[in-house]
């Protein structure tokens, strides 16, 4: 045997004690690795050419070491010779372990591919698990187009391009997957593909997570993000850029993609010279993100053809995707508007001309009723004063039913005690009998509350036979006012309008004072019940309301 230098410091000898030697002194003990498998790899050499194949040497302190043999017969001054060179492989066996154990040891499935082919040359153990397959044989016939659906984009030419792609570029691509499994389900994959070189080869990593319960989720999240009839928008709340809208925001605005609406962005879609600007929008989505609480204001808005609408919108705080997003929902209200609009016209026409005109009626009815005999005149001027009665009363229940809260800290019973004497002294034929509390303290609205109890008392003092009893419950959480007559009760036809809170042509009452009830008793967040059994008996309950920074 001839060496040079290298081989005998890799072997742990000095060149004077291999020259001469057999080949025999740096192999090991195993057969594998002994004089006769040698003898058949040279054997090997010769008659197929040169040979490349991984060996084991053992130094001369006995250790052995794994190495790799390029084999090779050669004609050496008329002699035949075999050249062998020898490379020591312990860190690329090393790194080819830590390969191994890192790549059946994560829990991602990894598949390894062959640029050039498409063809898979390895999987670990999560891969064979998620597609169902015990043996790589199966896997690797199967290839890419056998183990996805047989329709759709996830052909084994595109995947082919990608990891060629991948290769060429030497830039890790990410991808969104469809695999089958060997039972036939269908798994979402997020694919990162990345160049590596593995045992000296070029290959690419597919690594995959399975993406399936999000996929759904979302798909569920779509079918109801364009199946609700609101109108919805979601908003990067620092941009206010569209990010995602439904069916029923496109169609509010006559467009037909999200790229239209892109294109004219917030400002386009806004009335923005009454105001309705993007920078008034981003400060009211930037306070729901810095608030974490929604919002609910009105909006004026722009069809694509021109058109104005008035928009109820709810902007709230989400994190989708894990980033923060602002949602807005938005209904369209411009009906209710133009209606609103309209009730304010008539109601100042009525206020303004009914009233002048009732006040001619009454002038002249007065001096009629002066120069003539017989009740005509004063059947006119009586029906004036009911007519403007009936016109004060809705003036003074708008007035109070438009206001904001305003709850201040009364005595129920004091209050109570001030309308009776007030309503007594107007009628004193009824005898009316009181049963209250010494002190009944509760925080309320005092004008809705008094206007409520004034409503219920005149019906009973109205209809009463003989007496009305007003009494105060003073309950834990709430106060019950009831105040009962023992007249013929309010007739059915005038109580169904009232309890359906809906009067139509054929249900409706005859003035504003159960209405004026059911309205105050409603503003105070109370509840209101009528029985006629004998007579007629009204319950308001209201709720008690903390002063702020009482302790429950």
């Amino acid at each position: 045997m001839d060496v040079n230098e290298r081989f005998c410091e890799m072997n742990g000898y000095e060149q004077s004690e291999l020259i001469g030697e057999p080949i025999g002194i740096v192999m090991t003990d195993d057969e594998a690795y002994g004089p006769q498998a040698a003898t058949e790899m040279m054997q090997q050499a010769r008659t197929e050419g040169p040979q490349r194949f991984e060996w084991r040497n053992r130094r001369r302190d006995g250790k052995t070491f794994p190495v790799e043999v390029d084999l090779t017969v050669i004609e050496l001054d008329g002699e035949e010779r075999v050249l062998a060179s020898v490379q020591d492989i312990t860190e690329r066996k090393r790194r080819e372990q830590e390969y191994e154990q890192i790549f059946n040891g994560v829990e991602d499935p990894i598949a390894v591919f062959d640029p050039d082919t498409g063809d898979i040359t390895e999987v670990n153990e999560p891969y064979r698990d998620m597609i169902g397959y015990d043996d790589l044989e199966t896997i690797q016939e199967l290839g890419i187009e056998g183990m996805s659906p047989s329709e759709g984009e996830y052909t084994a030419e595109r995947g082919t391009a990608l990891i060629r792609e991948v290769s060429t570029t030497s830039e890790p691509k990410t991808v969104e997957w469809e695999a089958e499994t060997a039972g036939g389900d269908r798994r979402y994959l997020d694919i990162t593909l990345s160049p590596a070189v593995i045992r000296g080869e070029k290959r690419v990593l597919s690594i995959q997570r399975d993406v399936t319960e999000r996929k759904r989720r979302e798909q569920e999240y779509e079918q109801i993000f364009n199946g609700v009839q609101d109108a919805i928008a979601v908003f990067d709340p620092g941009t206010l850029e569209f990010l995602d809208a439904n069916e029923a925001y496109l169609e509010m605005f006559d467009h037909e993609s999200l790229g239209e609406l892109r294109e004219r962005g917030v400002s386009g879609l806004s009335v923005t010279k009454e105001g309705y600007t993007e920078q008034r929008g981003r400060e009211v989505h930037q306070r729901v993100v810095e608030s974490d609480e929604p919002e609910i204001v009105e909006w004026q808005g722009e069809t694509s053809s021109g058109e104005r609408v008035w928009l109820e919108v709810k902007v709230a705080p989400a994190v989708i995707g894990g980033e923060q997003r602002t949602v807005s929902i938005q209904r369209d209200i411009t009906e209710r508007k133009r209606r609103k609009q309209r009730l304010e016209v008539f109601n100042r026409i009525l206020r303004h001309n009914l009233r002048n005109r009732l006040d001619v009626i009454q002038s002249h009815a007065e001096e009629l009723q002066s120069r003539t005999t017989g009740d005509h005149a004063e059947r006119i001027v009586a029906a004036v004063d009911d007519l403007a009665g009936v016109g004060r009363r809705a003036r003074q229940v708008d007035q109070i039913l438009s206001k904001e809260d305003n709850f201040t800290e009364i005595d129920i019973t004091q209050r109570l005690r001030e309308i009776v004497e007030t309503m007594e002294a107007i009628d004193s034929d009824i005898v009316v009998r009181t049963d209250f509390p010494k002190e009944a303290r509760l925080q309320t609205d005092e004008e809705s509350i008094t206007m409520a109890v004034e409503s219920a008392l005149e019906n009973a003092l109205g209809h009463a036979a003989s007496a009305v009893a007003v009494a105060v419950d003073d309950r834990p959480t709430e106060h019950v006012i009831t105040i009962a007559d023992d007249g013929p009760g309010i007739p059915e036809e005038e109580l169904r309008p009232i309890e359906a809170q809906t009067e139509t042509r054929l249900q409706h009452g005859r003035g504003l004072g159960l209405w004026q009830l059911r309205w105050c008793v409603d503003n105070l967040n109370g509840e209101l019940t009528i029985e006629t059994d004998t007579g007629t008996t009204v319950r308001i309950t209201v709720p008690k309301r903390r002063n702020p920074g009482q302790s429950v």
